[in-house]
């Protein structure tokens, strides 16, 4: 999940929402609550959401045909520092904007600091290419008109999509037009057009990324542009009491690669699936030498382009494995391309789906490169790790037309689908415990908080000033876009008749909204158990449901498997307490490796981690001169708090 987010990505019951013990509950199968219901503040109204998809669809041509390369070409050509100069300079130039909205804004302190930035910078930083004031920790502001309007009590009221310019809304439209006026320097709309190019270089790759990776990107940045308010600053201060488990877990959205242009240098491919007659993407990194394979498989609903995918992706390449990427069976592109079933949710389909594409792509690849690929891995995250110890609890019955794997990495698997799902429902409820007077306000405070504290410079990690209710709550919302996600997409190419709302891509808030009134636990009542009745699969019956979700069911499979590999964490927000006991019991001291903290992936930054996934695979690699040298001693991601 990304946006970010929020991502994707603990909760006591309904009743303990406030009190700030992270200890999970016993583990019970009673329904989740639903005697209230969860309503989202709105986003910015969009009353013409055709109009602006197409703008959005036109601006993605854009940035993928022509910005991206340029920007590619451009960062190649022209020195990091150089390019830093040039943004400096453009930062400079845009002083007279900013002084003049401190002073409508009547806030005398940044306009005196901004100020003393602009001499210091344009008479010692030479024309201000280079940011003196910031080594003399001078404060930096960044007010405009936008900002301005809305302190002056101007909401808004339309979201708009602006060419090249991208979301904005119709303050936003008027603030901007102001900005680019209200600077005296002549020529200064020339240079600036200049350094905003420059400047785009520096995030374009993130961009276009952020368009393939998301399910709906167009309705996840009007999320972002309705909340990640410029300028604003949220209250900070946490009311009540805080859950580690629930904040080391958001820690898993600020992961970075080590190396930006890492995704750049992998190849995208296509391999045709037989069941559905459909081609299915993966993206690949194949060392120059024959080396083993580490298949990669993400989290609920994670694209294959995703951070912890290509994080995990460069961490095996730089320990001189070859990595593949693919989707998760949750997302869109695999649902589409590789399920054989109308919606996911049923493990073991949804798990052989994903096996029998992982063999294609692997014939794909070994028609590609012969004799070039070694030791195969199957390496999973979250319900990519689920997904990945079920086929492997199947290896001694699956057919032998499906590959086989030396070695299965479960990294922060959960153990208990149902007690997961009931985990993330109640996170998203975490709200019910504010007052209803001010949940709404309460809510867009906390995606505010949020968003603010995401935006925090890689030099200054953001500390996660956040409580029990406000983490939980974020937690719980990201993944709900994952579910809206599922339903849609799901719906839209099998309609099962449940949603009244049509089903059409070019206007889908009406749909949003009222897929919104699904918890996790509704989807597999109300979509997933009456669909998969009429292929004669009774989820009602516990002993289906147990095989199907629970991996209790195949200990005596999992027990004896020597070639697993289990990499969790105690406090993992989707783990109750019997499953880490459990995990202990089922794989021997060689075969798990437990951490202390970390949440649900939140410490895969950590050396300590990285250094178990490395040791977990490291057998397999052959000892020939000159392989690459190992680097899982240092730390591969740059924003890790």
């Amino acid at each position: 999940m990304n946006i970010l987010l929020l991502v994707m990505l603990a909760s006591l019951g309904s009743h303990c929402l406030a009190d700030g013990v992270s200890t999970p509950p016993t583990r019970t199968n009673a329904p989740a609550q639903n005697h209230q219901s969860v309503v989202l503040p709105q986003t910015t109204p969009d009353p013409i959401e055709p109009v602006n998809r197409a703008v959005w669809s036109f601006n993605t041509t854009l940035l993928d045909d022509i910005f991206d390369p340029a920007g590619r070409a451009y960062r190649h050509a022209v020195a990091r520092p150089l390019r830093t100069s040039i943004g400096n300079f453009g930062w400079n130039l845009a002083f007279p904007v900013r002084v003049v909205n401190d002073l409508f804004q009547t806030k005398w302190r940044p306009a005196g600091s901004d100020t003393e930035r602009f001499a210091c910078n344009t008479v010692l930083g030479i024309a201000g290419f280079f940011d003196v004031a910031s080594r003399w920790k001078i404060p930096k502001t960044d007010n405009n008109f936008s900002q301005t309007f809305a302190d002056w009590g101007w909401q808004s009221h339309i979201y708009l999509v602006l060419p090249v310019l991208g979301p904005s809304s119709d303050r936003n439209a008027i603030g901007q037009i102001a900005d680019g006026t209200a600077n005296p320097i002549p020529y200064a709309s020339y240079a600036m057009s200049a350094v905003g190019f420059n400047n785009l270089s520096e995030n374009v790759d993130d961009l276009v990324r952020f368009g393939q990776s998301s399910s709906d990107p167009y309705s996840m940045a009007k999320f972002g542009a309705s909340f990640a308010i410029p300028g604003k600053k949220p209250d900070f201060e946490p009311a009540g009491a805080r859950d580690e488990a629930a904040l080391e877990t958001l820690k898993v959205t600020f992961l970075n690669l080590h190396d930006r242009e890492f995704p750049n240098r992998g190849i995208t491919q296509s391999a045709m699936i037989p069941s559905t007659g459909k081609m299915l993407k993966f993206t690949y990194w194949v060392q120059k030498t024959p080396a083993p394979i580490v298949y990669i498989v993400p989290g609920l609903g994670a694209h294959r382009l995703e951070n912890v995918p290509l994080a995990l992706a460069e961490l095996a390449y730089d320990e001189g494995f070859s990595a593949v990427c693919v989707s998760s069976a949750f997302n869109p592109e695999f649902m589409e391309n590789a399920s054989t079933s109308a919606l996911p949710a049923y493990a073991p389909v949804d798990a052989e789906d994903l096996h029998f594409a992982l063999t294609q792509i692997d014939q794909r690849l070994d028609s590609l490169y012969p004799r070039h690929l070694g030791a195969k891995v199957l390496m999973g995250f979250s319900l990519g790790a689920f997904h990945s110890l079920m086929i492997a609890a199947g290896d001694k019955t699956n057919t032998p037309a499906l590959m086989k794997f030396d070695r299965y990495v479960a990294i922060d698997p959960p153990v208990d689908l149902d007690f997961g799902i009931k985990q993330l429902d109640r996170f998203y409820d975490a709200p019910l415990a504010w007052p209803a007077a001010v949940r709404s306000q309460t809510m867009q405070a906390t995606y505010e908080k949020a968003f603010a504290q995401a935006k925090a410079p890689s030099s200054a990690p953001p500390a996660l000033n956040l409580d029990a209710n406000e983490s939980r709550f974020i937690i719980g919302s990201g993944f709900r876009f994952v579910l809206r996600d599922v339903i849609y997409n799901s719906q839209h190419r099998n309609n099962q008749g449940i949603l009244k709302s049509q089903l059409k891509n070019s206007r889908r808030e009406p749909a949003y909204q009222e897929i919104g009134q699904y918890s996790f636990e509704d989807y597999i009542q109300k979509f997933v158990a009456p669909y998969y009745l009429t292929r004669g699969v009774d989820l009602a019956d516990f002993q289906t449901a147990a095989a199907a979700e629970d991996l209790h069911s195949h200990e005596s499979a999992l027990k004896d498997h020597d070639n697993i590999r289990v990499i969790a964490n105690r406090n993992d927000i989707l783990l109750d307490t019997p499953d880490v006991s459990w995990l202990q019991q089922t794989f021997d001291p060689s075969r798990v490796t437990l951490f202390d903290q970390g949440g649900h992936g939140g410490n895969l930054a950590s050396p300590g981690v990285q250094r178990a996934i490395i040791r977990a695979i490291a057998d397999l690699k052959p000892k020939i001169a000159g392989a690459a040298k190992s680097t899982s001693a240092r730390t591969l991601f740059a924003k890790a708090p």
